[in-house]
């Protein structure tokens, strides 16, 4: 049924396609799906924009995708919400998109590096405070390589407004220090996510 409804907006009239579209701005619902039992990721709102119209082709694919994770850990037997990690990649890749009247479909790889933050949950002070003795706690985060493929469609509604889906999967892996007056811990945070967005945009110029 998908493909039936692709190829019937693909062979409607070209008339209505955004091929004059230079910027176009709008909004986008995000679901992440974090690939551990220890994260947790919202969903929700945000600005979406499309510069230009698709072309066939083999291409360069720029991204930024900055999402965030709540963090859980075991203290003092307990599992507790540890902070916020807040994952901003700069991403750059290739990629090929095949234009199908109205619909334009691409799969790519990108590639980055992370600038990540991480903010320690009033939970997890009292935490280390009450179950373990800690007067004192801190966390740090590394930043991190980041790679994600990705696939996603255009849709022209008409001339001035298009809509897209896109699905990708994110690998973040950065390394977090958690410091108390008990020592250092260090280890390996799985910040991975699967998300999917779904966005309309409206041509501007």
């Amino acid at each position: 049924m998908p493909l039936v409804v692709v190829c019937a907006f693909a062979a409607a009239p070209r008339v209505s396609a955004q091929e004059g579209n230079r910027f176009a701005l709008g909004a986008n619902f995000t679901m992440r799906a974090p690939n551990s039992t220890l994260t947790h990721a919202a969903k929700g709102p945000g600005i979406t924009w499309r510069f230009g119209h698709d072309q066939t082709g083999w291409g360069w694919h720029y991204g930024l995708g900055w999402y965030s994770l709540d963090v859980d850990r075991r203290i003092g037997g307990r599992t507790t919400d540890l902070g916020e990690i807040r994952i901003r990649p700069l991403m750059a890749g290739y990629g090929y998109t095949h234009v199908l009247g109205r619909v334009a479909v691409t799969t790519d790889v990108l590639g980055g590096y992370s600038f990540t933050t991480f903010g320690l949950s009033t939970a997890a002070r009292e935490a280390y405070l009450t179950r373990l003795g800690a007067q004192s706690v801190d966390a740090d985060v590394t930043g991190s390589p980041v790679v994600k493929p990705e696939v996603g469609m255009w849709l022209d509604m008409t001339r001035k407004m298009g809509i897209n889906v896109n699905a990708a999967y994110i690998i973040a892996r950065p390394r977090m220090t958690i410091s108390s007056a008990l020592g250092s811990d260090v280890q390996r945070l799985n910040a991975d996510a699967l998300v999917i967005t779904f966005g309309a945009v409206y041509r501007i110029r």
